[in-house]
């Protein structure tokens, strides 16, 4: 009986983000669960909203903003960029999208491959952090300039990256290269382009 009592006492807590797009703001929603073992009982549920604001800026805008090293998000929506300042803890690879998932992951291009028709020139690329980081501020931006960054590729119709954060990371929810490593040699075509359609449906009605 001890021992059981002593299991029912068992608590665990997590928390779960998810991030949201909402006219001119972006929205982290925080949810912290705590639960009983071994039963897993919802004991108690807490939610807290953070909001930031978004504005559109050019690419040189942009730019600049990376090499000031302030951490910063950039949503990309075709030829759009959408920019707000964010803490230096936050963690894009933790959250849900509500908009759609990453397609990196699944995309038979996502390789440093030169071969026509294959490779991804965003893999391709070097990121940032894979330069030996200098002092030297022209070494810097040459660095900047020649690296990997979400608004160099028109290929990418939607994405989100977070930079100068403590985990710089990238989200591409919409990409016009995309195919799927996964579907059959029977599947049509058309079904990555759909998919990606339906992707971009809810961001339609999305006004900045």
């Amino acid at each position: 009986m001890k021992k059981n009592a002593t299991l029912l006492k068992k608590e665990t807590t997590h928390t779960e983000y998810t991030l949201s797009i909402e006219n001119d703001s972006m929205t982290v929603y925080r949810v912290k669960i705590t639960r009983s073992k071994p039963y897993d009982i919802i004991i108690s549920k807490s939610e807290n909203t953070t909001k930031y604001d978004l504005r559109e800026v050019s690419k040189e805008e942009l730019f600049e903003l990376r090499a000031s090293k302030k951490p910063g998000v950039v949503i990309k929506q075709m030829d759009h960029l959408y920019y707000t300042e964010v803490p230096f803890r936050f963690n894009l690879r933790n959250m849900r999208i509500t908009h759609g998932n990453h397609l990196c992951g699944c995309c038979s291009r996502c390789s440093a491959s030169r071969e026509p028709g294959k490779g991804c020139l965003m893999i391709m690329e070097r990121p940032i952090e894979s330069y030996t980081l200098s002092n030297v501020s022209r070494i810097y931006l040459r660095n900047l300039k020649d690296s990997s960054r979400i608004e160099k590729y028109p290929f990418i119709m939607l994405g989100i990256e977070s930079f100068n954060v403590h985990l710089n990371s990238c989200v591409i929810i919409n990409c016009s290269t995309y195919t799927n490593s996964k579907r059959s040699d029977k599947k049509d075509d058309n079904d990555d382009i759909e998919s990606s359609k339906s992707t971009s449906t809810f961001w339609d009605t999305v006004s900045f």
